[in-house]
């Protein structure tokens, strides 16, 4: 028996930073300037090795390039960010403190000559670990710092023809929008909200552009390099900036925002006819920006893509074997048609659990107590949930207590963001929760399954609404197609019914979903319960190499800023100050109140 591949999640935060393709080129001497230039290596394999504030270059502790220029006559510190207790000793450096954010050392460059810091630490394992970092000083007063004006590029919209279902589905379904890049003038650019753009400079001395800042309206950002992807989530002006002062470069990227206006979510989109699809831009304006995708998964959508404020489309002969998906996106919106069908039974990817087995710190079983909004300008609008009674099926026990802070609630503005595919959670509903050992920034929850009872039966449900079921059963096809999803059908293979409501009800947030129509303990004979599910993962794990090891974290990563999505690898668990709301309606303005 296996897993269901609904257990199946790859990092959201492990994304592999962006930096230029040139070689980087470095004066080692005055004197040799035009003779003694070399490429270095552009390694990112450091990831605990910080490099600290650089004057004149970077403001903060950032990681630390393998190899990179540096100012000739400054001091350079480095951090190695291991808990206080482990081994460790620097070479190249001397050690000025040590605390609970790790140790940091320093060394001063006044003289020429490529010096190397390494820091070597030793692990759980008992295994001694080295990373390290080689500068090159410069003369930044004979060869001073110089940076091109930043290009800026996003994808292109390209639909495979010999395949338009798939790769039209690959765009609708990535994390970022389908928007357009457009130049309004000089150094001035607009596309919509999440949208992935890239930012790019050339950098003379280029060994210098490891450790180029840069900045979203005036604030550092959380990696270095001559290139960087970004997104931004509000919609206003943005100034893009980079390099040290007397050198500085910036651009300017508006943003907007894009809401459908002729569909709501849950209206019927027919099959067979032309549809047309509106939406509008806040700020207004930018409606001629809009770029649209159209995809179904079975059928054909005519025509694929359209710009401009509406949009016209026919989807045709969308069901197949495993029911029927279709929909459209306009730049970062996006609607869909979605009824399931079973699937043929078929055999799982050993891989699948494995992988969510070696992400995992712990498989724990918890009661919500509390759940309440907080707002940081860096970490944005957080969904607390305070988790009671926790118990420890696999893994390592968090601290106490366990608390999951999504990315989800209220802005102070007054709009609200609400991710729909992260985990969302009832008041006094029990979970079983696949925490993360990785570094995360939206959520530390791989999966959430809550328990509810049909009638007398405990079920357990994900997040999608469906009972999680074990296996399809050969009574659920008949002549080889699948069962009308509909019926009442009592041994409904994996997820043929939807059990439970989905969505955010924002009169009562916080309150336990409603169980779907004709839903009764023969709708979830097979469905798995707390018992079954959890026999089921233990022994799946014994064929796993790596199962729920390291640990949880239970603070996103404080590198990142919750409305810039731009890449980092480490993670910080100490809080930062944030402000309290507190998660209830207010009966005299409809809005949920900040705390006093």
């Amino acid at each position: 028996m296996t897993l269901d591949k609904r257990l199946r999640r790859r990092p959201l935060e492990m994304l592999v930073p962006v930096l230029s393709a040139s070689a980087l080129l470095v004066s080692a001497a005055p004197a040799a300037a035009q003779s003694a230039t070399r490429p270095l290596r552009l390694d990112l394999s450091n990831q605990r090795l910080q490099i600290g504030p650089v004057e004149g270059l970077t403001s903060d502790f950032r990681p630390a390039p393998v190899e990179t220029a540096v100012p000739l006559g400054v001091a350079v510190r480095f951090r190695l960010r291991v808990p206080q207790s482990v081994p460790l000793r620097w070479t190249g450096a001397t050690e000025v403190w040590r605390d609970a954010g790790g140790s940091v050392a320093e060394l001063r460059l006044d003289a020429p000559g490529p010096r190397t810091i390494t820091a070597h630490y030793q692990g759980a394992d008992g295994r001694w670990t080295e990373e390290s970092s080689r500068l090159h000083p410069v003369d930044t007063v004979a060869f001073p710092i110089s940076l091109s004006p930043i290009r800026l590029a996003a994808d292109e919209i390209e639909i495979d023809p010999g395949d338009p279902n798939r790769s039209t589905m690959g765009y609708y379904f990535r994390r970022d929008g389908v928007a357009r890049l457009s130049r309004v003038a000089e150094n001035h650019f607009r596309t919509s909200i999440n949208r992935w753009i890239r930012f790019e400079v050339d950098v003379q001395p280029a060994g210098f552009a490891p450790l180029i800042e840069w900045r979203l309206d005036g604030r550092p950002q959380s990696h270095l390099g001559a290139a960087v992807q970004m997104a931004v989530f509000t919609a206003r002006r943005h100034a893009v900036s980079a390099g040290p002062e007397d050198a500085e470069q910036t651009v300017l990227l508006d943003t907007y925002m894009v809401r459908l206006t002729s569909h709501r979510r849950g209206d019927e989109i027919p099959e067979g006819v032309p549809v047309l699809f509106e939406a509008v831009t806040e700020p207004p304006g930018h409606e001629e920006d809009i770029t649209w995708l159209a995809s179904t998964k079975y059928g054909t959508a005519v025509p694929f893509l359209g710009q401009g404020p509406s949009f016209e489309v026919t989807f045709s002969d969308t069901a197949g074997a495993q029911g029927q998906w279709y929909g459209v996106r306009a730049d970062h919106a996006a609607l869909a048609q979605d009824s399931k069908r079973p699937p043929p039974p078929t055999s799982v990817d050993e891989d699948d659990a494995c992988s969510l087995f070696e992400q995992s710190a712990a498989l724990v079983e918890g009661t919500v107590d509390r759940i309440r909004y907080t707002f940081d300008e860096r970490r944005g609008p957080r969904e607390e949930i305070t988790f009671r009674g926790v118990t420890v099926h696999l893994g390592t026990e968090p601290f106490p207590p366990l608390v999951v802070r999504t990315l989800r609630g209220p802005l102070p503005d007054g709009s609200f963001l609400d991710p729909t595919e992260q985990p969302r959670f009832v008041r006094g509903a029990t979970y079983l929760l696949f925490l993360r050992n990785t570094s995360w920034f939206y959520t530390p929850v791989l999966e959430a399954l809550r328990v509810e009872r049909v009638a007398s039966r405990e079920v357990l449900i994900d997040q999608q609404g469906f009972a999680v079921n074990p296996r399809p059963t050969a009574a659920a096809f008949t002549q080889g197609e699948p069962v009308n999803p509909d019926s009442a059908f009592a041994t409904a293979p994996l997820r043929l019914r939807r059990i439970s409501e989905v969505g955010l009800n924002f009169d009562a947030p916080f309150a336990r979903p409603s169980l779907t129509p004709r839903v009764d303990e023969s709708t979830v004979e097979n469905a798995h319960d707390r018992a079954s599910f959890l026999a089921l993962v233990t022994a799946e794990t014994a064929r796993c190499d790596e199962s729920f090891a390291g640990r949880f974290s239970p603070w996103p990563d404080p590198l990142r800023v919750w409305d810039v999505l731009d890449e980092d690898l480490l993670a910080d668990p100490r809080p930062v100050h944030t402000d309290v709301l507190c998660g209830e309606t207010d009966p005299a303005t409809g809005q949920i109140r900040i705390c006093n």
